[in-house]
């Protein structure tokens, strides 16, 4: 049995990496036939998989937030095959006409670079950085349902048409 001070040093679920990993899997899902239907439906909750505590909102609602809103301007979505050495997953969102946004995911320890055949690409925002678990092993809070001690918003992007768009480790970018 694990002390409550060795519980909290451990808490990784409230973290950005823990955020970004989620969505990715909820993406996943979308190249999946044999599912029809997702959700993520732990709100308040203290242990590590909700998405606000005590009216403090976590990474999850950050990145749950952000991908909402893709969702919610896209009436379809597109099979993408990202150019790049594996690190990077692509899924395209549109319209019946065409794809509007694309959605990278690196779950890679390392920065990546894709490209979607010969699209321009440009940056809206980004999710993750190249340490998605601050607080895992150095957590000092005297138990695990602490709140983390660093939440990191999305960042807004004025980035320039380009052919690919670079990404953090653990990060997500539309």
């Amino acid at each position: 049995v694990q002390s409550e001070i060795e519980r909290a040093r451990l808490q990784y679920g409230k973290s950005v990496g823990n955020a970004v990993g989620y969505a990715t899997r909820l993406l996943n899902f979308l190249n999946n036939d044999k599912v029809t239907m997702a959700s993520y439906h732990c709100f308040d909750d203290a242990q590590c998989f909700g998405v606000i505590q005590d009216d403090t909102k976590l990474p999850n609602w950050y990145m749950f937030e952000k991908m909402g809103e893709v969702l919610d301007e896209s009436t379809h979505y597109y099979k993408l095959n990202a150019d790049n050495d594996n690190k990077v997953t692509a899924y395209g969102f549109g319209d019946s006409k065409s794809i509007k946004k694309v959605v990278f995911s690196n779950l890679s320890n390392q920065s990546a670079a894709s490209s979607i055949g010969d699209y321009k690409l440009k940056k809206l925002w980004s999710y993750g950085d190249d340490n998605p678990l601050p607080d895992y092993g150095t957590y000092l809070m005297e138990t695990y349902t602490s709140l983390p001690s660093v939440i990191p918003l999305p960042k807004e992007v004025k980035g320039d048409i380009e052919a690919s768009v670079s990404l953090e480790p653990y990060s997500i970018v539309v």
